[in-house]
């Protein structure tokens, strides 16, 4: 391709002065500098390129610049020989880049989401990591291998925490409605305890339901507060740890029935640490406590709501659905136990209601076993160090010795 060359159409500042109308007055873009050159469109005197180019002169600049890019392509020359060359190779480039975006396309996986759509996250295991892809598998193990894969889970706060400032002074308005709302839903009408029960009830009943409410808070955490959406599986977790559900057992005191349930949750497989337990324990006291010492019967009702909900859920996921995990029969058992226990929690709402300040005598013996558990871990943790750094002492000290003697 042939180009005619013509005299340059863009300013050069190394153009001499002489070649402007003239040498005299600024510079109509900066109005400091000389003015050396003037603009071939608009007569515009400027001292550089610089100022060529300025925002004021944009519009005559460019414009400029257009022109004379028109001007040099449109001296261009192309013979039909390279016209029919540029066109095969557009073509090729063309038919490369389809070739590349169908390959892709025919190995492009689909969206995890739509991989395990229809599966159930909790029971259909072997089938979700069949459809998980190479590097998945590799991402998860990785993860698994590392510790990290319970950075990727928030831990569930429980809502009977928010309490530590209520104790001591009075909460304000605004403070105490959040922390209610915070709350799990309480029945608007709980039936009175006399239309239950004829006679007074017994007063061991307060025992029981500290066991049941140590029950609710181990259940709690253990699901990370997400016990609802596996409402069968929690129950059968909190039927095993309380016996006063599971088998209508009665404690005679409340220490009995926190060192039973402590007993009962340490041969757990998950969770039977002594930390574990001393935190549950702790979590009683504070359901105990109330929101505000108005309302010291508050957590203690949305407690066992809570865990009429939870019974209430399990029993219709028995009913209506084939759960994983057990024959028809245990499935139907399960299911019996479940409206026994529902009848047993309105009748424990009731008395809370009517009886409930009786539950406020038993909250110094739970803080004081609360203590004793403290102590004993922390006397255990120290024990611990101890026994370890008396092994680490008794570890004979290895001296390095010469294998080969100079004689």
């Amino acid at each position: 391709m042939e180009t005619s060359s013509n005299q340059s159409c863009f300013p050069d500042e190394n153009v001499s002065a002489s070649t402007s109308q003239s040498t005299t007055g600024s510079c109509n873009m900066c109005l400091n500098a000389e003015a050396k050159y003037t603009c071939p469109r608009c007569c515009v005197r400027y001292c550089s390129i610089t100022c060529y180019k300025d925002k004021k002169h944009e519009s005559c600049s460019e414009q400029f610049y257009k022109d004379c890019c028109m001007q040099e392509l449109n001296q261009f020359k192309v013979s039909p020989d390279n016209k029919s060359k540029m066109v095969d190779i557009l073509k090729r480039l063309h038919e490369e880049e389809k070739e590349a975006g169908d390959f892709e396309s025919a190995n492009e996986q689909p969206d995890i989401e739509d991989r395990l759509a229809g599966l159930n996250l909790d029971t259909d295991s072997d089938e979700i990591w069949n459809r998980l892809t190479p590097e998945e598998r590799n991402e998860f193990e990785s993860l698994v291998n590392a510790s990290k894969l319970e950075r990727l889970v928030e831990i569930w706060e429980p809502w009977w925490n928010k309490q530590d400032q209520t104790l001591i002074q009075d909460v304000e308005k605004n403070v105490l409605e959040e922390l209610l709302e915070r709350c799990p839903e309480i029945p608007k009408t709980i039936p009175k305890i006399g239309q239950l029960l004829r006679m007074k009830p017994s007063q061991l009943l307060g025992n029981n339901i500290v066991a049941t409410l140590y029950a609710y808070a181990y259940i709690a955490r253990l699901y990370n507060g997400d016990y609802i959406s596996l409402a069968v599986q929690a129950a059968e977790t909190m039927l095993n740890l309380c016996k006063v559900l599971s088998s209508g057992y009665n404690y005679s005191t409340v220490s009995e029935a926190l060192i039973a349930s402590v007993d009962s949750s340490s041969q757990s497989a998950r969770l039977n640490s002594r930390e574990y337990s001393t935190a549950i324990v702790l979590d009683v006291c504070r359901i105990m406590e109330g929101p505000s010492k108005d309302m010291p019967l508050h957590y203690i009702i949305a407690s066992l709501s809570e865990i009429h909900n939870l019974f209430t859920i399990a029993k219709k996921s028995l009913k209506t659905a084939k759960i994983q995990g057990g024959t028809s029969e245990e499935n139907a058992l399960l299911k019996k136990k479940c409206g026994v226990i529902l009848k047993k929690l309105d009748f424990y709402l009731s008395w809370v209601q009517d009886y409930g300040l009786e539950l406020q005598g038993l909250l110094p013996d739970i803080q004081i076993q609360h203590k004793l558990m403290e102590v004993d871990m922390f006397a255990i943790q120290e024990q611990q160090k101890q026994v370890e750094k008396c092994m680490a002492d008794l570890k004979p000290v290895c001296v390095e010795h010469k294998l080969i003697e100079e004689l």
